[in-house]
């Protein structure tokens, strides 16, 4: 697909950037940047021809470090960021620099519906064990929403292992140009927390609805009050924060 896109533009790009692929790198990348440096990744690359990489400019890098990574504004005419940014700590920080170093791009991840499966790889574990974040494509922008620990704990947190066929549990593919705008979801109330996660309507049976009413029942017998209304914020790379809106609908998205 990659290749397809390449192939359609007027002006083919000279300078191509795979940022987080060393196991794996694009074969028609000019230069990588990783975390790990080039022996390392000889050792243990997923590519059936990991000696490929020795054509290719190397540059091992801690994307995530808040420092701006070591290239000028522009320096490649496309760059690959393929199944790192559900991976990483900072997502935010490396969308930003991939827009500043880079004219255009592709990003991939797992779609949320695939993240979403409980059993994908692991029996008692929704999605991938390894990844921190479930991203969501959303009027050319990306979402990063924390993969919470609750996904693990109640069925109707998740969707069931025999969804994994399902055409919905496939990679997402982000084509961008020029720039992108990036936000993160903050949830601050755990009840709130869950409610997102149950996030679609298929999921909103009404079992969820009679759960959710006893829980504020038992809250009250306590002396505790109900929940306030549902407070959602979403946060850029400047920091500068959307919100709060009423329901997950909402957003700077919308």
């Amino acid at each position: 697909m990659i290749d397809r896109h390449l192939d359609s533009l007027s002006v083919k790009p000279s300078k191509i950037l795979d940022v987080g692929g060393g196991a794996s790198p694009y074969p028609k990348a000019t230069e990588i940047l990783d975390l790990f440096d080039r022996d390392f990744v000889e050792q243990f690359s997923y590519a059936d021809a990991p000696l490929l990489a020795e054509s290719k400019t190397w540059t091992k890098f801690d994307i995530c470090s808040r420092y701006k990574w070591p290239y000028e504004d522009d320096t490649f005419d496309f760059s690959i960021c393929s199944h790192t940014l559900e991976d990483i700590k900072d997502p935010l920080w490396v969308c930003k620099e991939l827009a500043r170093v880079s004219k255009s791009g592709y990003i991939e991840f797992p779609s949320r519906y695939q993240e979403s499966i409980h059993g994908l790889v692991y029996r008692g574990v929704t999605g991938w064990p390894h990844h921190r974040w479930m991203i969501e494509v959303r009027s050319g922008n990306l979402l990063l929403i924390p993969k919470l620990h609750h996904m693990n704990t109640r069925s109707h947190l998740s969707l069931p292992k025999s969804f994994r066929n399902h055409k919905a549990s496939k990679h997402t593919s982000f084509f961008w140009d020029s720039s992108f705008n990036v936000f993160e979801l903050l949830i601050y109330v755990e009840d709130n927390q869950r409610e997102y996660i149950v996030q679609y309507d298929s999921s909103r049976n009404s079992l969820f609805y009679i759960r959710r009413w006893l829980r504020n029942v038992v809250r009250l017998m306590y002396g505790h009050r109900e929940t306030v209304s549902p407070s959602y914020m979403w946060i850029d790379v400047s920091a500068h924060q959307y919100g709060p809106y009423g329901t997950i609908h909402e957003g700077p998205c919308t």
